[in-house]
């Protein structure tokens, strides 16, 4: 990001002490410095009214005004994804997010990119685990239920990369069946 000096607030032509962070995008035939603009939520508590579908306003004026869900954490939901993800699958989310946790559903959801997978997050969580090989050497011995004696070596991070890596997900320590 570069920053350039910008003309003072009064309009003056001599420089100011106000800078404007920059982005250089490229142009085959020049070079163009495009202000950043950071992102901004389209959805404010005043005025969700006026730029939401009906059925959206229905939704949230049954479910936040009247209590059962918080209305910034549904306005922010709708930022992050959009109206008819909201209408379709907040409810889910909500409770599954309250069952298991809305770091693990956020996790999930982001890791297969859509919304709708909110379905099958409680179905796919197996845990958290500080890596694969904690979480392979569990599965082993608790499905096979092998004492292994302290002698031998288990290369439980090999086992995950050639056997299990293939059935579950690792994301962010969590780890989920792809089988779901």
């Amino acid at each position: 990001m570069y920053e350039r000096p910008c003309k003072n607030e009064t309009g003056g032509d001599s420089l100011g002490t106000v800078t404007r962070p920059l982005v250089l995008c490229f142009n085959p035939f020049y070079i163009t410095f495009v202000p950043e603009i950071p992102p901004m939520p389209v959805t404010l508590q005043a005025n969700y009214k006026e730029v939401f579908a009906i059925e959206t306003v229905e939704f949230i004026e049954e479910n936040c005004i009247e209590g059962q869900y918080d209305l910034d954490d549904a306005l922010k939901f709708i930022d992050e994804h959009n109206e008819s993800d909201f209408v379709a699958y907040y409810d889910e989310y909500v409770r599954v997010g309250e069952s298991i946790g809305y770091d693990v559903v956020d996790a999930f959801i982001e890791y297969h990119g859509d919304v709708s997978y909110v379905e099958n997050v409680e179905d796919a969580f197996r845990g958290v685990y500080h890596d694969e090989a904690t979480f392979t050497e569990e599965v082993i011995t608790e499905v096979y239920g092998y004492d292994i004696p302290a002698y031998v070596v288990v290369d439980w991070q090999a086992t995950w990369e050639q056997n299990l890596r293939y059935d579950y997900d690792f994301v962010d320590g969590y780890v989920f069946s792809s089988s779901f």
